[in-house]
């Protein structure tokens, strides 16, 4: 192909016939330039689908993260429910119940059992991590940013104090009582002021907890659903 587009160059020389070569000259040159800029296209190109690639790869893995933690919030909601049961039923024995002994057993086992958020976010360290270069929807980026840095950390937050909560309660059982599950005077039990604001205490946070829950996991369904359609787009 060179050798052709050289031949006619010496064609025109040995003709004299300068203006079209110089015609040619730029025409070949235009054809160079071209040709270049078409191999820098296939080359962006190839780039920015790898990039998509791996854009898309880390959406889905953290769309699993998330969905594991819609999950593992809404067995919390199924504990703190039993949380309101157990509570309500405390207050309900101790205004009602003229017993010698009143058994708490099942009652503080509904009421410890306030489980443990396990925030599935080790995709989203690594992004973090590497500073969201993966990322090219900013917008996206900053939701992601707030699930985690707000909702997830005020999830696991809300949980441990809600833990403390709860011990206050026990220890109280245990320093006042025979054991939690038997109260041996329940009439000192029901003029316990201290006792009956911890369970007053209980029961609210419990309350903020469930709407804080229901609220998360609305906003985790819809972040799900924008990194649907962002990897919907990216396949394009």
């Amino acid at each position: 192909m060179i050798s052709f587009f050289r031949k006619i160059r010496q064609k025109l020389l040995s003709q004299n016939r300068v203006m079209s070569y110089l015609i040619y000259a730029l025409g070949e040159i235009l054809l160079v330039v071209i040709g270049i800029l078409i191999a820098l296209q296939v080359n962006n190109w190839n780039e920015s689908r790898k990039a998509r690639v791996v854009e898309i790869k880390f959406y889905e893995e953290l769309k699993k993260d998330l969905e594991f933690n819609l999950a593992e919030i809404e067995e919390i909601r199924e504990r703190l429910i039993g949380n309101v049961e157990g509570l309500d039923s405390m207050v309900w024995y101790l205004d009602n119940h003229d017993m010698e002994e009143i058994r708490f057993d099942s009652v503080i086992i509904q009421i410890s059992r306030t489980g443990i958020f396990n925030n599935a976010n080790s995709t989203y360290q690594y992004m973090r991590y590497e500073g969201f270069s993966f990322i090219s929807n900013d917008f996206l980026q900053s939701e992601i940013t707030r699930m985690y840095e707000q909702g997830m950390y005020n999830m696991g937050f809300r949980n441990d104090y809600h833990q403390d909560l709860i011990q206050q309660l026990e220890l109280e059982l245990d320093k006042n009582f025979a054991s939690r599950s038997t109260v041996v005077n329940p009439q000192k039990l029901k003029v316990n002021h201290y006792f009956r604001n911890l369970l007053e205490n209980n029961r609210r946070y419990v309350d903020l907890r469930l709407n804080l829950s229901a609220n998360t996991q609305e906003q985790l369904r819809i972040l799900i659903g924008k990194i649907n359609e962002e990897i919907k787009g990216l396949e394009i």
